[in-house]
């Protein structure tokens, strides 16, 4: 039996995975996603802030402020990204949910619920599994944060805003095309409370700026 077993999913097969996600978890739809309820209401996982999480792992480089303990029952959170940094910490709850989702062969049988049982685990992941679990999951948080269809309507909206307000000031599109651009991710991401770097892959990903912003 493979001791790191992880199916390797296309980016494709990650969109139908969080697609069926939010039917089950979310069948509202509302925006933002309400990803703390989900984690704590509908999965029954507790959500524990650490101080210095962020801190005890800079050294090893993983730049990681969030981990899933190994009997996926608790999500542990740096104390300061809870605080102060709204949207890391909603990403960082909906990339270990992606964990949840997609990795729960990958920690069957583990027992680590501290940093430094943690890092013991992830240091026995070999790198190209490794990298694998963290893109899916990462993949998986922007696209269960930021649904594929309602980013679309998101950002016509804001484009016709934009457009309108340009036209009103007699201001040709053509000519400040990329910080029409900046505006709409902006805008974007405030309303879905996320990041702009996460829009920014989701558009990237969805091909959005050819089918909104040719030229």
């Amino acid at each position: 039996m493979d001791e790191f077993p992880i199916a390797y999913l296309s980016y494709d097969d990650l969109r139908d995975r969080a697609a069926m996600f939010l039917a089950q978890y979310h069948p509202a739809g509302t925006i933002p996603v309400p990803i703390e309820e989900i984690a704590e209401v509908k999965l029954r996982l507790d959500i524990m802030p650490v101080p210095g999480l962020q801190d005890a792992l800079r050294s090893d480089d993983y730049g990681v402020v969030g981990f899933l303990t190994g009997d996926l029952k608790e999500i542990h959170v740096d104390e300061w990204i809870w605080n102060h940094r709204y949207n890391r910490y909603r990403f960082t709850i909906a990339h270990e949910i992606g964990h949840l989702v997609l990795h729960r062969d990958l920690y069957q049988g583990r027992d680590f619920d501290s940093v430094g049982s943690w890092k013991t685990f992830i240091n026995s992941i070999p790198d190209e599994v490794h990298g694998w679990y963290e893109w899916q999951a990462h993949a998986f948080a922007g696209l269960v944060l930021v649904p594929e269809r309602r980013l679309r309507a998101a950002m016509m909206e804001h484009l016709a805003s934009v457009t309108d307000r340009l036209k009103r000031e007699a201001i040709p599109i053509a000519n400040v095309r990329d910080t029409v651009w900046d505006i709409i991710l902006d805008l974007v991401a405030r309303e879905f409370q996320v990041s702009v770097e996460v829009i920014q892959r989701r558009a990237e990903k969805d091909s959005l700026r050819e089918g909104l912003l040719p030229g």
